[in-house]
């Protein structure tokens, strides 16, 4: 089920944000124990920071988790898996429907019905699943899978391979010294990561248990929620 909503300007707003968190995310997200916390992952927006969502937040034991700013396009699971797949569809239906319409085009009723029905198909458990994985945010965060698709246009397929930064610069327009710059950066952090994870093998061969101490934090979260797409 989705919810459509605007407000006064046309846009979403603090007043919408609420709404959504108190009738849309809590009501799907409850879990049976009502002291046990969530975890909702939102963008920077301006509503997502006022003191009544923070406190609408709080009230139902939901933990905010604000992603980084000016990296939506590779963060954002909406943005990155969903709303291109789901763009296709929309698009395909509205071909299929041209030669029975007028020359005045869809109508915002013929817009809501073959939005339904493409998001009914490309808007699965198993696509959002993937979006978050698609953006590392699991419980077992992979920072490769961001790390590697930060530089460049910020419109980059996920199928896309490894990146190039000289590609990148060229083809994007962006300064071929801010690249380079990146590219360095990117191999500084990558050898960090490495460092990392050979002194946890180190620690691991060592004491003798060959298990990994403590559990895994559960995640009922938003892909960064649209207030008026769904």
């Amino acid at each position: 089920m989705w919810h459509f909503s605007k407000g006064p300007s046309g846009w979403t707003d603090n007043d919408l944000a609420v709404l959504w968190v108190e009738n849309v995310f809590d009501v799907n997200t409850k879990p049976s124990t009502p002291s046990e916390w969530r975890l909702l992952i939102i963008d920077g927006h301006a509503s997502h920071t006022s003191s009544r969502f923070i406190d609408a937040l709080w009230k139902q034991h939901i933990l905010p988790v604000c992603l980084p700013a000016h990296a939506m396009h590779v963060m954002q699971p909406l943005d990155v898996s969903i709303f291109g797949p789901i763009t296709a569809a929309y698009r395909h239906l509205v071909t299929e429907l041209a030669p029975h319409v007028d020359a005045a085009g869809i109508d915002k009723a013929q817009f809501g019905t073959l939005y339904a029905q493409a998001q009914a198909k490309m808007l699965t458990s198993a696509a959002a699943k993937k979006a978050f994985q698609d953006t590392g945010l699991t419980n077992h965060p992979v920072p490769e899978k961001v790390l590697s698709r930060l530089a460049g246009s910020p419109i980059i397929p996920i199928e896309a391979g490894s990146f190039d930064a000289d590609a990148s610069a060229s083809d994007s327009g962006c300064p071929r010294r801010h690249a380079h710059g990146y590219s360095q950066h990117h191999r500084r952090v990558r050898s960090a990561h490495a460092q990392m994870a050979g002194s946890q093998s180190v620690q691991g061969s060592t004491d003798g248990k060959g298990g990994s101490a403590g559990g895994s934090t559960g995640i009922a979260g938003s892909a960064g929620e649209e207030h008026g797409d769904f």
